[in-house]
């Protein structure tokens, strides 16, 4: 039994040594890999430096040249906005001479037709009144006329009603 008991516990020891070299070799293999890592960010940082200096640069050219293109619009437009204020004012002064003689034209013909208007108008509210006459004949012959069909109507169902009973 002391045979027994004494070749397991040397697997048991054997087994922990070789569980404890693995545990060394992998906290060594651990701490290569760190440094490694650490380097790489540091290479990645002073990359990432560089392109963040070289991007403002390119960001300020980019904004410089957008401001120069900003600039030439503004005049351009400003020259046009100018251009069209003066074309709006002759354009306004020749509406405004155009204007004038078309209303005097205006005047003179609305004074010359008014009195047409005035007769054709008492004519008009003469031919309405007869229509309106005619409409209230008709409509007075159209109540009586349903009048009519409604009592005929009625007299008909009054004997339909004495034949079902």
């Amino acid at each position: 039994m002391e045979h027994l008991i004494a070749f397991v516990l040397g697997i048991v020891i054997g087994l922990g040594l070789i569980g404890l070299g693995y545990i060394v070799k992998s906290v060594l293999t651990m701490k290569k890999d760190l440094k490694r890592l650490e380097t790489l960010h540091e290479m990645k940082e002073d990359i990432t430096e560089d392109d963040r200096r070289t991007l403002d640069q390119k960001l300020k050219n980019i904004e410089d040249w957008t401001l120069k293109l900003i600039e030439q619009d503004r005049k351009s437009i400003e020259d046009a906005y100018r251009e069209i204020n003066d074309k709006i004012k002759e354009l306004n002064s020749y509406v405004d001479s155009r204007f004038d003689k078309q209303s005097d034209r205006f005047a003179t013909v609305i004074s010359s037709n008014l009195s047409m208007l005035r007769d054709d108008h008492e004519k008009l509210k003469e031919l309405h009144k007869m229509q309106m006459d005619q409409f209230a004949k008709v409509t007075l012959d159209h109540s009586e006329r349903l009048a009519d069909l409604e009592t005929s109507r009625k007299i008909q169902e009054d004997k339909i009603e004495q034949i079902n009973s």
